[in-house]
Parts: structure tokens; sequence; C-alpha cells
């Protein structure tokens, strides 16, 4: 929504999650809100002289941001985030002088042989949360590179 618009929350309602089949939980809630599509200046105007926000604000929106119905796609578990002791069992590797890809590499013979079954592996392979994409990981690679050995762009390199 536009930045120059005024809003008012009337009311927020945060709803219990809904729960997919993979055990994702997707955040659910309600919000009544007023705007005032009024140009800046009208807004600061309006707001000056009377203060009376809900009465002046020209549009009313009702959000309700539900999930209902199941996801159920293997492509849904992979904008979940990575877990803390994924991205620790990272580092360590990067420490015993691991790549990114020999770290990725590691990370899913690992995952292969945790599985029990296969569709337990397709799972685990799928999900980003044990398995983050190689992108993720050489961003972990730069940002422990960083730390360790300083940023060649720093300002203190060029001083």
């Amino acid at each position: 929504l536009p930045q120059n618009y005024t809003y008012q929350i009337q009311n927020f309602n945060n709803l219990p999650p809904h729960k997919t089949q993979e055990n994702f939980e997707v955040a659910n809630f309600e919000l009544d809100t007023f705007v005032n599509v009024e140009s800046e200046k009208a807004t600061i105007h309006l707001w000056l002289e009377c203060r009376q926000l809900v009465l002046n604000h020209s549009l009313e929106v009702n959000i309700k941001f539900t999930h209902n119905h199941v996801i159920n796609a293997a492509e849904s578990l992979s904008f979940r985030p990575i877990k803390d002791n994924v991205c620790n069992k990272l580092l360590e590797l990067f420490k015993d002088s691991h790549s990114p890809s020999s770290a990725h590499y590691t990370l899913e013979d690992n995952l292969h042989l945790s599985a029990l079954n296969d569709q337990e592996l397709v799972e685990l392979l799928a999900d980003r949360t044990n398995n983050p994409d190689y992108a993720l990981i050489y961003y972990i690679f730069q940002q422990y590179c960083d730390t360790i050995l300083g940023s060649c762009n720093r300002k203190p390199m060029l001083e």
C-alpha cells in the first residue's frame, strides 16, 4: 500500500495457524483498517483539523488471510527457513576446509544415510530446513569467510 496514505487499524485478530500435512504452519489473521486515499497534504490537514480518523477515512479494508486448503506440494517445503543446527553443521564443515559444494554434498550424503525409506528421503531432500540450496550454502560460506578472513572490499584492507 502507498506510504502517503494514512491507515488506522481498527481490529487485528491473530488466528490459529493452518498446519499442512508436512507439519508446516501457515499464519492466519484478520485485519480491519481504515484508509484515507486522498493526497498526503489532505491527510495531514484532516488529521490536524479533526483527529477523528475513522470518520475521515474514505475507504474501509477488511482482510482475512486464512489458509483453508492443504498445501500438498514438495515445492512448498523449499521456502522454509534453515534450521540452526544445519547452519552450525555447515560452519563446522567450512572450518574443516570444505568448499560450499563439498559441504552441500556432505549434507546430502548424511540425509541419504539417515533416511529410513525412499519416501522419507524425498521429503528430507525437498525440505529446505534440512537441505538448503547451493545459493544459501554459498551465502553462508561468504559470511563465514568475511567473518574469519575479513572482506576484501572493506576499508581496513585499503588503508
